[in-house]
């Protein structure tokens, strides 16, 4: 359930910009690091798959943007999310976790999406292993159900 909802924001997303960005069509694209059983990472991972890359990468002006796509009220394991986060902070130029459509025309307009950094502080502090996204966790505010996608 929780990677369909974020498939359908994801490909949202994606079908929006190609619409509105024709000039720029090789500026955005997705990494599929998803697989469905260890032989099939195996194979991924032999082929130069990074573990923990987010989902979706803009380049705007040379500028590699990661953008993690979250569904919220979906659960998510603890530890994989502190990896995911610690990626959007060490290698793009900018990286944010994204939630709702509006978010992630807010992002690629130039403004910001949720910081990983404040993932991380959050996520520090819980002691479960699973956790259900919300970004007010992590100091934003709320949505709306029909924003999601």
């Amino acid at each position: 359930m929780t990677k369909n909802i974020e498939h359908q924001l994801q490909s949202k997303c994606v079908l929006w910009f190609s619409a509105n960005h024709n000039g720029l069509p090789k500026a955005l694209w997705a990494n599929f690091s998803e697989t469905l059983n260890q032989i099939e990472g195996g194979i991924k991972s032999s082929l130069g798959l990074k573990k923990d890359i987010p989902d979706l990468f803009y380049c705007p002006d040379r500028k590699l943007i990661g953008i993690e796509m979250k569904a919220p009220i979906t659960r998510h394991n603890t530890e994989h999310v502190i990896s995911q986060a610690k990626w959007l902070l060490a290698y793009p130029s900018k990286g944010y976790f994204c939630d709702t459509f509006d978010m992630f025309k807010n992002i690629i307009k130039g403004g910001k999406g949720i910081d990983p950094q404040k993932v991380i502080d959050y996520l520090n502090t819980i002691k479960t292993k699973t956790f259900k996204w919300d970004r007010t966790l992590f100091g934003c505010e709320g949505y709306k159900h029909e924003e999601i996608i």
